[in-house]
């Protein structure tokens, strides 16, 4: 009778531990916590247990310019939403426990705080306006302060000192963070506003994704969004084909809207974000004033939202291109400082353990956008300034005093 009533404590208090953890897996997941594994890249082997002797080091870019030299072209790279999870997700999943993304090469670092005016969250409206004009706001606001006053961006004093701008997103050329950067407005989603005040900005390359114009919430506004950019003397690109057919010598403006999805799918053939980019650095590389481009990974955020951290791998390996890119430009030009963060971190994404060859044991923590720190990795003139601690203000500040625009 004893053995028979100490099992069944046994398989009560088994049941009573059960209870409690499914209680608690369910508490987690309204929450928003989402569970996932994942397969690291095998990576070079080598022995990672703590033997005490140095590691194989990785080969880093070398900062090469003078303390002091100063840049003429800035060309800034966003992975929306990409904390530095996210890279270290990329990283063990395409190259290994003990490989290296080619950013992370670079040869300046820091982290930057990227809260908004009032709270901690932000989102890219605020994110990319602070990026951009070097003050803070409220999410959903373009680059104007909470009361309503418009604050100048940096790539606005650029071109009135005559640089020349582009910018590329995976996303709309309208979405929030390439608006921020010349619309100035109370709602990133007044779409007649945002389209209005961009195709008035004269920026030369607008370059992105366009939108299901047969869907019921784009069909009755798709056709005057279009027309804002030809009645300010844009040329308007619909398929990759028209776009890789513009002179690289021709300054027309041209306003790209791909077919939706187009750079969004497995990035295999082109369009690829980097051949946009390639693009954009034929046509302003002979900037006689400098220039200023911005390419914006917009599925780091989009997939990060859904815990879909295949495509957000995809979108870190895709900006991961951009910037080799970038940096076989900065060097063979001199004068080029590149950029690379983000406007936020999406998804308190978390790495929890796993080994080279295996499994990568990660978490989701949210389904929104956190108040993680994001990377800042720096590379040519002026590259030094950006290492360290900093706010999202602090990136157009230290930008307009190597540029010498005078905007502060």
């Amino acid at each position: 009778m004893g053995k028979k009533r100490l099992v069944w404590s046994l398989i009560l208090v088994a049941t009573l531990v059960g209870l409690w953890y499914g209680f608690k897996a369910y508490r987690e997941y309204a929450a928003g916590v989402r569970l996932g594994f994942y397969r690291i890249a095998e990576g070079p082997r080598e022995d990672v247990l703590l033997d005490l002797q140095p590691r194989p080091t990785v080969e880093r870019l070398v900062h090469s310019f003078p303390p002091g030299a100063r840049p003429r072209n800035v060309i800034l790279i966003l992975g929306d939403g990409m904390g530095f999870h996210q890279i270290n997700a990329a990283r063990m999943a395409l190259k290994g426990v003990n490989g290296r993304l080619f950013l992370e090469r670079f040869p300046i670092t820091g982290w930057m705080w990227t809260h908004s005016i009032h709270e901690l969250y932000t989102d890219s409206a605020a994110g990319a306006s602070a990026l951009a004009t070097g003050f803070k706001t409220e999410p959903l606001m373009l680059s104007q302060t909470p009361e309503g006053q418009p604050q100048k961006t940096l790539l606005e004093a650029g071109m009135e000192r005559g640089m020349r701008g582009a910018l590329i997103t995976t996303s709309t050329i309208f979405d929030a963070t390439p608006s921020a950067f010349v619309v100035h407005h109370n709602y990133r989603r007044d779409y007649s506003v945002v389209t209005a005040q961009m195709a008035a900005s004269g920026v030369e390359l607008l370059l992105s994704e366009g939108v299901p114009a047969e869907e019921e919430r784009w069909l009755e506004v798709w056709p005057a969004i279009e027309e804002n950019y030809r009645s300010q003397g844009y040329r308007i690109v619909k398929t990759w084909e028209e776009l890789q057919a513009l002179a690289p010598s021709s300054q027309e403006k041209v306003a790209a809207f791909l077919p939706p999805d187009s750079l969004a799918k497995e990035r295999t053939t082109s369009p690829l974000l980097s051949d946009l980019s390639t693009i954009a650095l034929e046509r302003l590389a002979d900037a006689e004033e400098g220039f200023f481009l911005l390419v914006e990974d917009e599925d780091t955020d989009t997939h990060s939202h859904r815990g879909n951290l295949d495509r957000v791998i995809e979108a870190v390996a895709a900006i991961d291109r951009v910037a080799e890119q970038a940096v076989e430009f900065a060097d063979a030009n001199g004068e080029t400082l590149v950029l690379i963060t983000a406007d936020h971190e999406t998804g308190a994404l978390v790495l929890i353990g796993g080994k080279d060859g295996g499994n990568l044991d990660y978490r989701w923590i949210s389904g929104n956008h956190s108040t993680s720190p994001v990377p800042v990795l720096a590379y040519g003139p002026g590259a030094e300034r950006f290492s360290g601690v900093l706010d999202n203000t602090e990136i157009p500040r230290i930008l307009d005093d190597l540029l010498e625009l005078g905007l502060f």
